[in-house]
């Protein structure tokens, strides 16, 4: 109750220096508090952090200042603000808003390491620093589409707002820059840490659920790119898997750590692994593309662990249900275990599709080996009708006619289109999982188990049969 903090200015008078002063006796005495200030940057404003006594932020004509020590002593907090007159500043859940001269609004997100004695910390040669409680929101995409060169646009509400394609130089990771509006806090969890000198091995991150069980372990390297052409390195050589995607279409890409020195941030979008791509050729749907993204972790507590060369910390941390919505925390924990679920089943079924084409492709390869053979036409009509009776259950499992998003129309989607297509709806909302959902799921659940049990009698008994039989002339067999 004691104390109060004062801003002051001359510059009308030709004094051009900063008055900065504290009071901790109800104003009888006053301390100037200016060290680490140009003696030419004139004071305009000052704050304290309302969670933390002590850490004190000042508005000068050109910029931001912060103090860890009451004002003792200050240093800049610049960052990318540009140099500008810092008029009024707040401090609002865990954000510094600070309101410029001709600049508009500027907002820190998060100076949970501020907060966090990020001073001492310094000394340190790694630090994992507490990350704040998130709270759990969908952003709206407005329907954005494949981005193209130059300005792209999109209509979230109802004002249409332009946007660039651009390259963070340090990850490589391409984000949108906003030309006409504003750009919304992090979407996600988000994590600080510190490293005094970059470790020579990679940094990894690795995020737990309440009871301990990992969720996703995220790193500094950056993933290697899939084959191009999914061809074998030699003869007989096992298929390789082979990138999913569309010519022209953007891989789903994994985020990748940052590994620099001094503080890094990371922004975890609370999601859990996706569900498994397809191989091969024809290649998955737009649809089926969006609806392999892993679910969106429930509202509750979780882990996270830091590990940078010999170095491991950890920490813990909140998701919070939004509070705009009415869906409460069992609502919401319903919806990720039946979302969960649903991928899973997605998985399984594209591994089963992706088994099938490396056995169709390998069959192929041993046809035409024994083509034109006589001694081997038992052999090739064996594996003629093996081959077949696997691609029927392909056509079960996923339309591989359709090699356009025009030719669905001729021919409909199968299970796994409709299982991705089920993921999208059971997450399209904050709020538990209809009837509907749930019987739709098990029937679908039921039909794909039908024709994996299908598959495993083909592998267990035709398929044998073949692999018995090139074996004897010497190939290897074929399996998944």
């Amino acid at each position: 109750p004691a104390r109060a903090y004062v801003a002051a200015e001359a510059y009308r008078l030709d004094d051009f220096r900063p008055f900065f002063y504290r009071t901790a006796n109800y104003g009888r005495t006053w301390t100037k508090i200016v060290t680490g200030i140009a003696p030419d940057d004139f004071a305009r404003v000052i704050r304290e952090d309302p969670e933390r006594a002590g850490v004190l932020f000042a508005g000068t004509e050109t910029g931001l200042y912060v103090s860890f020590d009451d004002g003792a002593r200050w240093q800049r907090l610049q960052g990318n603000l540009p140099v500008v007159p810092i008029h009024d500043l707040l401090v609002k859940d865990g954000d510094l808003v600070v309101a410029t001269h001709g600049r508009s609004f500027w907002i820190l997100d998060d100076i949970t390491p501020l907060r966090q004695q990020a001073e001492r910390v310094t000394r340190e040669r790694v630090h994992l620093f507490t990350p704040r409680a998130t709270v759990r929101f969908k952003a709206d995409r407005g329907f954005p589409g494949r981005p193209k060169p130059g300005k792209n646009y999109r209509m979230p509400g109802a004002t249409m707002i332009t946007w660039r394609q651009v390259e963070k130089p340090e990850t490589g990771e391409k984000i949108e820059a906003f030309v006409d509006a504003g750009k919304n806090p992090p979407d996600g969890v988000v994590v600080h840490y510190w490293l005094r000198e970059v470790p020579d091995g990679d940094v990894t991150l690795t995020f737990f659920d309440a009871r301990g069980k990992e969720i996703k372990t995220l790193s500094s390297a950056k993933p290697e790119p899939a084959s191009p052409t999914g061809e074998p390195e030699s003869e007989g050589a096992p298929i390789e898997a082979v990138s999913g995607a569309a010519p022209g279409r953007e891989e789903r890409k994994e985020q990748v750590v940052p590994k620099q020195r001094g503080l890094n941030r990371f922004v975890w979008n609370m999601r859990y692994p996706d569900a498994a791509k397809l191989e091969g050729d024809p290649p998955m749907d737009e649809a089926t593309e969006r609806g392999i993204a892993g679910p969106l972790a429930a509202p509750g507590q979780y882990r996270v662990r830091l590990r940078a060369g010999e170095e491991t910390s950890e920490a813990r941390f909140e998701i919070r249900v939004d509070p705009r919505v009415n869906a409460n925390g069992q609502a919401l924990q319903e919806q990720f275990t039946l979302a969960l679920a649903v991928r899973d089943k997605l998985t399984e079924t594209h591994e089963a599709i992706n088994g099938i084409r490396r056995m169709r492709t390998q069959i192929e390869a041993w046809l035409g080996r024994a083509k034109g053979q006589r001694e081997l036409r038992a052999l090739e009509r064996s594996g003629r009708a093996v081959s077949a009776k696997l691609r029927e259950v392909e056509g079960e499992l996923v339309q591989w006619r359709a090699r356009t998003r025009s030719e669905t129309l001729s021919w409909p989607i199968r299970l796994n289109a409709k299982l991705a297509a089920l993921a999208g709806m059971v997450s399209a909302a904050d709020a538990a999982p209809t009837q509907g959902m749930r019987e739709l799921f098990a029937d679908l659940s039921k039909r794909v188990d039908a024709q994996l049990q299908r598959l495993a009698a083909i592998e267990k008994a035709e398929l044998a049969e073949f692999n018995a039989a090139i074996r004897k002339e010497k190939l290897p067999p074929v399996g998944r």
